[in-house]
């Protein structure tokens, strides 16, 4: 499923159940367009199209190697003031998205305006636009940070 449409998906939630549960359901949805957002990409970049049983293997073993610790450390690194503003903005709006998926999650106390998910959601599509535009080369960088841990030298 395109990153699109999860975003689609999270609008939907809202015009339809804009209940706290749709509002929180929809919060989930929108850093799960945004991590798949990252994992395809980095995995298009780093494999490329397969058709052969042994490729798709490897597209969904470099797919699955995002994990959402390394992700947000990836985000929150120093070295991200070096990429251009798409990437940081995606970036920005990531580690944005994923505190508010756990405080949706886990916080029984916390509450959610739809006028505040609606925004989340336009942020969310616009992010993931641009991340999409910027170069491959640049992408390619921000994919190996999120796929290898970041070491120091």
């Amino acid at each position: 499923m395109s990153p699109e449409a999860w975003v689609a998906v999270a609008r939907l939630i809202v015009q339809h159940n804009p209940s706290e549960a749709g509002l929180r359901i929809a919060i989930g949805v929108l850093y799960y367009a945004m991590f798949h957002a990252a994992a395809e990409d980095a995995t298009d970049l780093f494999v490329g199209e397969v058709e052969s049983s042994l490729g798709r293997y490897v597209w969904r073993h470099v797919y699955r190697g995002p994990d959402h610790g390394r992700l947000r450390a990836a985000c929150n690194h120093e070295i991200m003031k070096q990429f251009s503003l798409p990437i940081r903005e995606f970036s920005q709006i990531l580690v944005e998205m994923q505190r508010e998926r756990l405080r949706a999650d886990y916080d029984p106390y916390a509450s959610f305006e739809e006028s505040r998910v609606l925004s989340h959601i336009d942020r969310v599509k616009d992010a993931i636009r641009d991340f999409t535009a910027a170069s491959a080369e640049e992408r390619k960088m921000f994919a190996a940070l999120i796929l290898f841990k970041i070491r120091t030298p």
